[in-house]
């Protein structure tokens, strides 16, 4: 196992742009990124991550399957209980929009509601190297969306509507007492519940 360290907000690699995975990738490299980003969701109980999240500028993520609600749409099988997707291409179709619950392994102890687009085609190829084009919409559509926004240098708090992002800057800006990995674990399989059990509804 492999777990990576994460990179946390304010960090400026967070911002950068990933590259897209090239022919010269393929093989060993394209294994070991994939390997290194299931690890580090396992270790972090985590629901998804993308490669610049853990130093890897190169565009790729993965989603637990679990936490998808039509997994059978992306036409893969899970690699260890994950779905990776490999130089994605996302297409806003809907003009309706999808208000979410977020939060982020980069930006943990925040969860936030998201306004984002409720239907999207996506382009994308998965690690046997077949390009795969799919419409993907509701939950889905979302966490597909946050985690290839990450390949651009940007996060979910991005998206925050004003008075949020008020709140944000404010409680992010309080010293806090540093909290134990045990107590960043639970609060990140709390947030998993509470984004399952609004799924339901």
């Amino acid at each position: 196992m492999t777990a990576r360290l994460i990179l946390r907000y304010p960090n400026s690699l967070l911002r950068t742009a990933s590259e897209p995975v090239g022919d010269e990738d393929w093989g060993d490299r394209v294994e070991k990124w994939c390997s290194d980003i299931g690890d580090t969701m396992k270790a972090n109980v985590g629901m998804s991550l993308a490669a610049p999240q853990v130093g890897i500028h190169k565009r790729i993520f993965g989603v637990n399957v679990r936490d998808l609600d039509s997994p059978e749409v992306f036409q893969q099988n899970p690699r260890d209980g994950v779905i990776f997707f490999i130089n994605p291409e996302v297409t806003l179709v809907s003009g309706e929009s999808a208000k979410s619950m977020e939060s982020c392994l980069s930006v943990p102890s925040f969860m936030y509601s998201v306004k984002r687009s409720a239907v999207i085609d996506l382009a994308y190829t998965a690690p046997d190297k077949r390009r795969i084009v799919v419409r993907v919409e509701g939950e889905d559509a979302v966490v597909i969306q946050h985690e290839a926004e990450h390949l651009d240098g940007k996060l979910f708090t991005d998206r925050l509507n004003p008075f949020d992002r008020k709140d944000f800057l404010k409680e992010f800006e309080k010293p806090k007492r540093k909290k134990t990995e045990g107590e960043l674990k639970h609060l990140r399989e709390q947030k998993r519940v509470q984004a399952r059990n609004k799924r339901k509804k």
